[in-house]
């Protein structure tokens, strides 16, 4: 019996990690093979932030799928064309609407204990809802509020151009909605798979 838990503890550890390994991969290189448009570069990357949050990955993981697609999309500089350098300005904002993003779902999926009380936690709570596409929704309104409102804040002050109050507005709102959509049906589906093993 401990040796048929040992194995299955092992073969878990090693399914997560790959699973990982490919969402990072995924999340790197879809700016470079997909490029254009936005839309589905946006859809892929909040499909892959949020079937990791329904999956359950660890905090250490869930900040390395919120860095890994920006950093990419810089690299690459294809997303935005020739404004792709003023997306520097972003990378704060990205990641931590990302770590939000997946945050909301994931809090909503099970993940609310009661030993931690802090205050970042407690908000999180208060605006999820009790189902996946309420907390799809919730994530969403939330991310791109902050994508927004930086975009303001920096288009206000002349140091981005007026483009990046729609690609950080409606943009960021439409996929991420459509990206969790696409990760309810996945999460299901690879849920589904690893019951059956």
């Amino acid at each position: 019996m401990k040796y048929n838990n040992e194995n299955k503890f092992s073969f878990n550890f090693a399914y997560k990690n790959v699973e990982l390994i490919i969402y990072l991969t995924i999340g790197f290189v879809a700016p470079l093979f997909i490029g254009h448009p936005q839309y589905l570069v946006g859809i892929v990357v909040n499909a892959i932030l949020a079937v990791s949050a329904f999956r359950k990955v660890n905090t250490t993981k869930a900040i390395a799928l919120a860095l890994t697609p920006s950093i990419g999309a810089v690299m690459h500089g294809v997303l935005f064309g020739s404004l792709t350098k003023f997306l520097i300005y972003f990378l704060p904002a990205i990641w931590i609407s990302n770590f939000v993003y997946m945050a909301i779902i994931r809090l909503n999926n099970g993940e609310r204990s009661e030993k931690n009380k802090h205050l970042f936690t407690t908000f999180i709570k208060k605006i999820s809802q009790p189902s996946k596409l309420g907390a799809i929704a919730s994530a969403s309104i939330v991310k791109s509020a902050i994508l927004f409102g930086t975009a303001f804040v920096l288009v206000s002050t002349n140091i981005v151009p007026k483009p990046f109050l729609i690609a950080m507005g409606a943009i960021q709102i439409i996929t991420a909605l459509a990206g969790g959509g696409v990760a309810i049906g996945i999460a299901h589906l690879l849920n589904k798979t690893k019951n059956k093993s």
